[in-house]
């Protein structure tokens, strides 16, 4: 009885560890080297065969590339392609207006190619 309540206890905590980490975490960027700029105004870095690109970021509205699937003969989409523009959705809108980028040399060497 005893160990049995003690394994609740244990689930218990880790659930809740678990949600504090994924809570804690949810801003991260996985693509563009975690930058929150370049990602939402320029999206993934591979251009040629993403899947889709950003229109207005602070609103979460985006483009599907013609070359992609729903196109019947488009290429079909990466977990890459996946992945960033759930990324996307999720952090992008966060913005409360659009921002120009206002450094000297541009945002996708800025401090480095990324």
């Amino acid at each position: 009885m005893k160990a049995t309540i003690k394994l609740c206890m244990i689930a218990i905590l880790l659930s809740g560890v678990g949600v504090h980490a994924r809570a804690a975490g949810d801003d991260r960027i996985n693509f563009r080297d975690n930058d929150p700029f370049l990602f939402c105004s320029d999206g993934q870095i591979n251009k040629a065969t993403r899947c889709w690109a950003p229109v207005y970021p602070f609103q979460g509205q985006y483009v599907i590339m013609p070359y992609c699937h729903p196109n019947p003969k488009g290429k079909p989409w990466s977990l890459a392609d996946k992945r960033s523009l759930q990324e996307y959705m999720r952090i992008c809108p966060k913005s409360e207006q659009p921002g120009g980028w206002e450094g000297l040399t541009p945002p996708n060497v800025t401090p480095h190619v990324h």
